[in-house]
């Protein structure tokens, strides 16, 4: 129920962005029309309720807005408008470390009358989390949510703090979970080089909950 109240909050929130009462932090849109176009980009990690270390993956739930200016789309509709989503041009930003995430809300975009576009995508399931474990059971890691564009030429992904962060806690039975950090990167494909957004959060494992849970019965046993 929090994780719902969470999300509708956030929600709110970012259609009064689109509306341009609180507009996310962006640069300035390009001069040139061959230069890349900012895109706006903020997650907000909801729940973190699994990790696996036998299959190397993790179970998370989380947010993924994307913002953006499009000059051709300034006065076409009087009023925010839904949009399909490939009716319009799209930064076509995915997760890049997905395993088997399921898409729990539309990815078609709202369109402002000021031809800024909101896209607001939830997703649940597993990513990889591909952890040493050299250190194991006291070791640390840092759980990474990857997004990348695949259109690297047109794309220049821009931080937007206020959307991003995540839930004060975590599920995640028999591990503590930090404060997470948001960074830009380039993530390198083949030959190509992708503009790519990362939400780190740094986990550790809690030593005392596999003694009494693992190691405590198997010595039993």
């Amino acid at each position: 129920m929090r994780a719902l109240v969470l999300l509708t909050s956030l929600v709110f929130a970012l259609s009064g962005a689109a509306l341009g009462q609180a507009p996310p932090p962006a640069q300035p849109l390009p001069q040139s029309a061959d230069a890349a176009r900012p895109v706006a980009v903020g997650l907000y990690v909801i729940d973190v309720s699994r990790i696996d270390d036998a299959r190397r993956e993790a179970e998370v739930d989380f947010v993924v807005v994307l913002s953006w200016q499009d000059r051709q789309l300034a006065g076409r509709y009087s009023a925010p408008t839904v949009v399909p989503r490939d009716s319009i041009w799209n930064p076509d930003v995915g997760v890049f470390n997905n395993r088997d995430l399921r898409s729990q809300r539309g990815e078609d975009p709202l369109v402002a009358p000021d031809g800024s576009v909101t896209q607001i995508q939830r997703y649940i399931g597993t990513i990889s989390a591909p952890f040493d474990l050299g250190e194991f059971p006291r070791d640390r890691h840092r759980l990474r949510i990857e997004l990348a564009s695949t259109k690297s030429a047109e794309v220049q992904l821009v931080a937007a703090p206020p959307l991003t962060g995540q839930a004060e806690q975590l599920s995640l039975p028999g591990w503590r979970a930090g404060q997470g950090e948001a960074e830009l990167f380039e993530h390198q494909l083949l030959q190509l080089r992708l503009p790519g957004f990362r939400y780190s959060i740094p986990v550790a494992r809690q030593f005392g909950y596999y003694v009494w849970n693992v190691f405590l019965p198997l010595s039993l046993v």
